[in-house]
């Protein structure tokens, strides 16, 4: 999926498959990730994550801005 700057805020994510989708610039602050798939999705240091959210540990990938 292609979620390039998308505003997700306060979204419900659980169990979501984002598998090898572009978090690049998205907001995802407060969204419920829980159970989501995230492996191999890509973000940058612009990408918003919900507090203690650790997206390495999900497994997603930090690409270069």
């Amino acid at each position: 999926a292609d979620l390039y700057g998308a505003d997700l805020h306060d979204a419900d994510l659980r169990g979501a498959f984002l598998f090898r989708a572009d978090l690049s610039d998205a907001n995802l602050s407060r969204a419920d990730l829980s159970d989501a798939n995230l492996s191999r999705a890509a973000y940058n240091s612009s990408t918003q994550w919900p507090d203690d959210f650790d997206p390495i540990a999900a497994g997603a990938v930090l690409v270069k801005d």
